[in-house]
């Protein structure tokens, strides 16, 4: 019996999850601070207000969840090529699926400790979760480029 390859198919939870769910915007617009004409600028514009509509634990939870985002979106092009290679190198299908949805719920455990854990020990575990996330793929890509050297 053969495991079906699922890891292109998982890039697509992946790109959805650094680009839509992971953004400061839903979490802003609850809170009643999206501004869709000019978006980026709302925290600093809320720290700067003196008078914030907020307080300073939600400007302080929306620039990390800010953070999370702009990490999740800068490292989707790792989990990208080291799909591809894998593909390329014909690795495992059971191999590939754990870089898919391993990948996938490790950057989204890392997108909730990165906006909820505020301070402390508790946030190395974000970096444990980070670092996890690029073994995965830096495994992959030297794995692909030893087999692909064969």
């Amino acid at each position: 019996m053969t495991t079906n390859n699922y890891s292109i198919h998982m890039l697509i939870p992946t790109y959805l999850l650094a680009h839509f769910f992971s953004t400061p915007r839903w979490s802003a617009a609850l809170m009643g601070l999206d501004n869709n004409c000019n978006p980026r600028p709302m925290i600093a514009a809320q720290k700067a207000a003196g008078k914030s509509k907020i307080t300073p634990q939600q400007i302080a939870f929306l620039e990390r969840a800010s953070a999370a985002h702009e990490n999740l979106i800068g490292h989707f092009p790792l989990v990208v090529a080291a799909t591809i290679l894998g593909n390329m190198a014909h690795l495992p299908a059971q191999r590939l699926n754990t870089l898919g949805f391993g990948y996938f719920a490790v950057r989204l455990a890392y997108m909730f400790a990165y906006r909820y854990i505020e301070r402390g020990l508790a946030s190395y575990g974000r970096s444990v979760l980070w670092w996890t996330s690029n073994i995965l793929c830096l495994s992959i890509i030297y794995q692909s480029g030893r087999k692909l050297q064969q």
